[in-house]
């Protein structure tokens, strides 16, 4: 220890205030990574959300085409008598 971090104020060291200021940045920097991971993965979930919606959109579209075309479909009944 240098001169300077041996001195004390009530018990308080620099060696201690310099750790608990590490300590301090590490916890921050720690938290700070999390917050902008979870960040980016709910503007990836979002972007996600909205390609599927305009998916269920063409979706619906196609079968509402598709029922279109099969209600104007009428399919001719035969009839067979038996003999």
């Amino acid at each position: 220890m240098t001169a300077i971090e041996s001195r004390e104020i009530r018990g308080i060291t620099l060696k201690v205030l310099y750790l608990l200021v590490a300590f301090s940045i590490t916890a921050t920097a720690g938290i700070m990574t999390s917050y902008f991971s979870l960040k980016n993965d709910n503007q990836q979930l979002s972007t996600q959300i909205e390609i599927l919606k305009i998916q269920i959109r063409q979706l619906d579209r196609r079968l509402d085409n598709i029922e279109i075309h099969h209600a104007s479909f009428t399919p001719q009944v035969v009839n067979v008598k038996e003999q």
